[in-house]
């Protein structure tokens, strides 16, 4: 056991400065109410709408949420986070994130390092820790994650304000969170948060109400659209999990999301009460509400931003020992075995850490995104920007021999692999003998690529497993390799015209079949799958019909296109826009089977069909030609 006295905080080391810098949003969700633990990713948070006259709203009573993540999934409340981000950004490199945590983890430690900074005496808490490879996962314990105000019991009136003033987007909410990075000191941070609500795209700082921009600006549409706009549902990835995503809503920028404040009028809320809560979160507006037993006058949305960063510069040093707190806790919670739980005791003012053994915090599918990960990558995009800044003569030599895992491959191309040039940097420039073995970690399905892309995308039908989980790993494995699998094609100008190459033709005048060129068809085939599993295209409701057209084109072509491949652009399309009852009614029309009867095999064989037909629900023909 160790104690931490907060009268020893001056003697922790501790940068000179300790700011927030490169802040990013992640991704995004909602919970639902529903049987199974459910969240809607990107969800959206509740649109700030207020009734625009003074408002009588009732006390607080009911079901309110402690710490929600925990009540709706208590055997890993941090598993959504990895979830939403898996399903915004399946490429994101954890590996280069120090600290992963919830906004209220860091508002305790901070509060312990300055007492009083949010108004209140500090009550006691319990943090739980664990270190994997280098990344330390913070999750907040409660004594209870929930509780219900009986009705004759007073509260306040926050919870009945946010009803009357803003707009549920998704149905059945009962919370929207955040999930954003950024460089504090000499750390990176994932830090998930509550967001109360949204101002719309045009609304003016210090204006009470939304303000509609005009009806033809279509580029904050745009940008905030869905990314399905069909919901569909799944089970999380990997066993043991009874998480459900489901992809629904829209993204949200950051700067326009907000968080809200009611307070008595006899008791304003100074800013220097709320800083410290949106600067971790990096939230900008802030609507403070002041009431009157309950009767609310206009309120005003503020931007704070500029007061954010004052507040920061103004409180370096406490800011500087909590940064100095999080190394020491996080030294110490390794010598323990990389887990540990953090308590404050307020008899002794201090924080006491103790070893523990409990259940892992995530489930064991969520650690292998830790696996073959470079730690200076944070994104495939910044791979690509990285290694396109490198001259080929200056990075890659003839016979490079890499190790990955426990395999030796030859004369890898890193102008095919770029990710590779960042990785080994300097080995690869510096080092002229050749050959010279350079060691990798293991990567999923690293072999399964590189002797794919010998022959082809389609090649990775033959040898991938059957299963859109096993696919999905595929193309995470693609991205952070950053092979160009598309290479600048579409569905409307490539994919189907490669498809129509592929069917066979009769030349009259020769009096002749001309057989189709069904290695391209099969390799577009694949890279039809590449974009409904990677985020690659937009979900508008032309894109979405041609993904149909394309998609029902592999289905019912059973002589072209193998079993596997047919199977698994089926079930991706499905997942990604979901069928309407007319259009699995079609797909259906085309059993996923081989002449013989079979389900497994995936040579390209047996009969197609023609055929067009009108889809009501649509308005759009569909043909299996």
């Amino acid at each position: 056991m160790t104690e931490i006295l907060r009268s020893g905080l001056q003697d922790l080391d501790f940068p000179a400065t300790a700011i927030i810098t490169d802040v990013k949003h992640l991704t995004s969700y909602n919970w639902i109410g529903a049987e199974s633990p459910t969240i809607v990713v990107p969800g959206s948070p509740a649109l700030w709408a207020p009734p625009g006259c003074p408002t009588q709203v009732s006390k607080d009573s009911g079901l309110v949420y402690i710490n929600q993540n925990a009540a709706h999934h208590p055997i890993s409340p941090l598993e959504p986070i990895f979830r939403a981000l898996h399903t915004t950004q399946p490429a994101f490199d954890i590996s280069s994130t120090d600290i992963v945590t919830d906004r209220n983890s860091l508002r305790k430690l901070l509060a312990f390092v300055q007492p009083g900074v949010e108004g209140d005496a500090l009550q006691p808490f319990t943090i739980d820790i664990e270190i994997y490879k280098n990344t330390a996962l913070f999750s907040r314990v409660e004594e209870s994650n929930q509780e219900t105000i009986p009705l004759g019991e007073f509260r306040g009136f926050g919870l009945e304000f946010e009803k009357a003033y803003t707009r549920q987007q998704i149905d059945g909410s009962t919370g929207h969170y955040r999930i954003v990075s950024y460089r504090f000191g000499d750390m990176s941070f994932i830090v998930r948060h509550k967001v109360d609500g949204y101002v719309g795209e045009n609304m003016k700082s210090g204006s009470s109400g939304l303000e509609e921009g005009p009806a033809n600006d279509l580029s904050g549409v745009l940008g905030s659209l869905s990314l399905t706009s069909n919901p569909a549902m799944t089970s999380a990835h990997g066993t043991g999990s009874r998480l459900v995503v489901r992809r629904e809503g829209q993204n949200v920028p950051l700067d326009r999301t907000l968080e809200i404040k009611t307070r008595a009028v006899h008791r304003p809320l100074n800013i220097q009460e709320a800083a410290p809560q949106l600067w971790i979160s990096q939230t900008p507006k802030l609507v403070r509400a002041y009431h009157k037993g309950g009767r609310f006058q206009e309120p005003k949305v503020d931007d704070l931003t500029t007061a954010i960063q004052k507040w920061q510069a103004d409180n370096q040093v406490q800011l500087g020992r909590l940064l100095g707190l999080i190394h020491r806790l996080i030294d110490v919670v390794k010598n323990y075995g990389n887990r540990a739980t953090v308590s404050y005791v307020v008899d002794g003012d201090k924080l006491v850490i103790s070893p523990s053994s409990g259940q892992k915090m995530l489930p064991e599918s969520l650690y292998l995104q830790w696996e073959a990960k470079s730690p200076q990558l944070s994104t495939i995009q910044e791979t690509l920007t990285v290694t396109t800044q490198t001259p080929r003569a200056n990075m890659c030599r003839p016979g490079l021999r890499i190790q990955v895992g426990e395999k030796t491959y030859d004369s890898i191309d890193v102008e095919v692999m770029p990710y590779f040039k960042t990785y080994f940097g300097s080995q690869l420039r510096s080092s002229q003998d050749s050959p010279t073995i350079l060691n990798h970690p293991s990567i999923p399905f690293f072999d399964e690529v590189f002797r794919g892309l010998a022959k082809g995308p389609r090649e990775f039908f033959r040898l991938v497993p059957a299963g859109l989980a096993a696919y999905k790993e595929l193309c995470t494995t693609l991205k952070l390799l950053g092979i160009n699998i598309l290479e600048g094609r579409t569905i409307q100008y490539h994919i189907m015209k490669d498809f129509q190459n592929g069917k066979d033709d009769y030349d009259p005048d020769e009096r002749r079949t001309i057989r189709g060129v069904k290695g391209t068809a099969r390799d577009s085939a694949f890279r039809l799958l590449y974009m409904f599993l990677s985020d690659g295209m937009a979900s508008e409701p032309r894109d979405k019909t041609m993904a149909y057209n394309a998609a029902f084109f592999v289905v019912s072509h059973l002589r072209m296109f193998g079993v596997r491949t047919r199977k698994m652009v089926r079930m991706a399309f499905d997942e990604r826009f979901g069928l309407t009852v007319k259009q699995r009614a079609n797909m259906d029309k085309w059993p996923l089977k081989n002449s013989m009867g079979g389900e497994s095999s995936d040579d390209d064989q047996t009969t197609e069909s023609g055929g067009s037909f009108y889809d009501s629900d649509d308005g759009y023909f569909y043909d299996s030609d």
